[in-house]
């Protein structure tokens, strides 16, 4: 069964008081374990809770775990409530409260054709079929006409307060403003004409006030030719705390053969978008570029290649590196802290702090 680990850090002056004792290097103080967890990702509610989004094959119920006080709180009526979505995501959660980003299927079947054993969920009556490609609904089989939805739902009356329809079925949850006003959600179109491959970033703005989409904005990248960019992952996104800013970058990697990268021509691009003036800052990204964080103010991105070991901090005016660092090889995440004066690496072996400002590590 899954289990999350939980890390709990401590971070401490770099120097000691003259006459007391040296204080204890920054890191891991504690672990812990939650069992029979499927963690949702990513996560873009607040930081005091983590969610189990439920598995609906298994007859599992939506979990909310309070990072506060360790206690675990389930939701099985959120099941019933949304009998036919095809799949669910919390995108904002208080005590009271759970903003759903919904997948519903508008396609109802009765599970003809199914090629596996059709299991039934006690107490429920639902049917699954044990397929090649996994456990799906029965009324789910065949071909499928999705589209997207937002709901509020009341945790502790059990009622829905309201839902309005987004539409389009291929885009996901990109963020959340802290007080959950709006929404952004992207999806990344791939495209094959001939020799040529394209990529666009389209991206959405939910406002949660309004209930409808209040802003879009489309970010085209580089053709790119040959097998090379088919062997490569797509567009990667991220967005600030506060929905002002958005990150994209292409994907590269470097082997033997390409000690350099795939991608030439130009090479591996990344893009700022600023969501006020749609202005557009374009610059070039390492290989692996994994890592990336905005820091205070969105004055600053703080970008990490998996491969190269190095963190970079840029402009997010000019796109330009301002100063770069080593981190740990391996390093496939990025993350600052609230006041964002420390920058956490996270690699394969552990997580290293940094300096924000120096980008020295603690």
């Amino acid at each position: 069964m899954p289990h999350l680990f939980l890390l709990s850090f401590l971070f401490l002056p770099a120097a000691a008081t003259p006459g007391t004792a040296t204080p204890a290097k920054p890191g891991i103080t504690r672990i812990r374990s939650v069992k029979s967890w499927w963690l949702q990702g990513p996560l873009v509610n607040h930081d005091r809770y983590l969610i189990n989004p439920g598995v609906y094959f298994r007859g599992l119920p939506m979990k909310r775990y309070d990072l506060k006080t360790g206690t675990i709180t389930e939701f099985a009526f959120l099941k019933s409530m949304f009998p036919h979505a095809y799949s669910k995501r919390v995108v904002h959660l208080t005590v009271r409260e759970a903003g759903i980003y919904i997948h519903e299927n508008l396609t109802r079947r009765t599970g003809s054709g199914c090629r596996g054993r059709i299991i039934t969920i006690p107490g429920t009556g639902r049917r699954f079929c044990d397929g090649p490609g996994g456990p799906a609904p029965l009324e789910f089989g065949g071909p499928k006409k999705l589209e997207t939805w937002y709901a509020r739902v009341d945790l502790r009356t059990r009622k829905m307060l309201w839902k309005a329809r987004i539409g389009d079925p291929d885009l996901y949850v990109l963020g959340v403003d802290s007080s959950a006003s709006a929404v952004m959600f992207y999806k990344v179109e791939r495209k094959k004409t001939g020799n040529i491959r394209r990529q666009k970033v389209k991206l959405v703005r939910f406002s949660v006030r309004r209930r409808k989409i209040d802003w879009t904005a489309t970010v085209t990248l580089p053709d790119r030719k040959g097998l090379a960019y088919k062997l490569l992952a797509g567009a990667r996104v991220r967005v600030s705390n506060d929905l002002a800013k958005i990150f994209i970058n292409e994907y590269d990697e470097r082997n033997s053969a390409h000690p350099r990268g795939y991608l030439t021509a130009p090479k591996a691009q990344g893009y700022i978008l600023d969501v006020a003036s749609k202005k557009i800052v374009r610059f070039r990204v390492p290989v692996t570029t994994y890592g990336a964080v905005f820091g205070p103010r969105n004055k600053v991105l703080y970008l990490s290649s998996h491969q190269l070991g190095v963190v970079h901090r840029l402009s997010t005016v000019t796109g330009k590196v301002e100063k770069s660092a080593p981190v740990a090889f391996g390093a496939f995440a990025l993350a600052a802290s609230a006041t964002g004066r420390l920058i956490y690496a996270f690699h394969y072996t552990g997580v290293k702090v940094y300096d924000a400002k120096t980008l020295k590590e603690i």
